[in-house]
């Protein structure tokens, strides 16, 4: 006996194979095209972060940069401090031996009369204006005080500096911040 397969089953196996092949090229398809977008994704993220590493790398080389700038301004106001306390002691043992004097002008020649006058009186020239030596301890201490009015601004004029700094440190930082950001 022979077997007849009826033409709609035929039709139907023909339908499935066809179908089969369109959803086996259907899903090479999306893949394809699913693999072609990571790929450019991929290349995509490759490129930000070699632009992050730069854009690092130039914030590491700022820092660094800053840094050293920083340790100079330090080292060179530490510097003129040492040179000041140097200073103050080259003049007490001066003071203290003798050599060095420190003197204050005086009034000297007027009397209540003159002074209370509406005439001038003559001034004398400063080389014939008297002058008052001081003790050694308010020499010292005058010197003493000049020193510490000095470092406060030595310490003021380093602070300013260190602003600056920063300042410009947080331009350059808002460059690269720009850059990062695409702007």
């Amino acid at each position: 006996m022979k077997y007849i397969i009826p033409p709609w089953v035929k039709l139907l196996v023909i339908v499935g194979i066809i179908a089969g092949f369109a959803l086996y090229f259907y899903q090479a398809g999306v893949k394809h095209e699913r693999t072609k977008w990571q790929s450019s994704q991929h290349l995509a993220l490759i490129a930000a972060a070699e632009e992050t590493t730069k854009l690092e790398a130039a914030n590491r080389k700022l820092e660094r940069d800053m840094a050293s700038q920083a340790a100079q301004l330090s080292n060179f106001y530490k510097g003129q401090l040492n040179e000041k306390l140097a200073q103050k002691e080259r003049v007490i043992v001066s003071l203290r031996a003798g050599a060095q004097r420190l003197s204050i002008p005086t009034r000297g020649g007027q009397n209540c009369a003159s002074a209370n006058s509406s005439q001038p009186a003559n001034r004398p020239s400063i080389a014939e204006t008297p002058r008052a030596e001081l003790s050694d301890t308010a020499g010292e201490f005058l010197v003493g005080l000049t020193t510490e009015a000095d470092e406060v601004v030595i310490e003021s004029n380093h602070v300013k500096d260190l602003l600056a700094q920063c300042r410009a440190q947080n331009q350059q930082q808002q460059r690269i911040e720009g850059l990062q950001n695409g702007n």
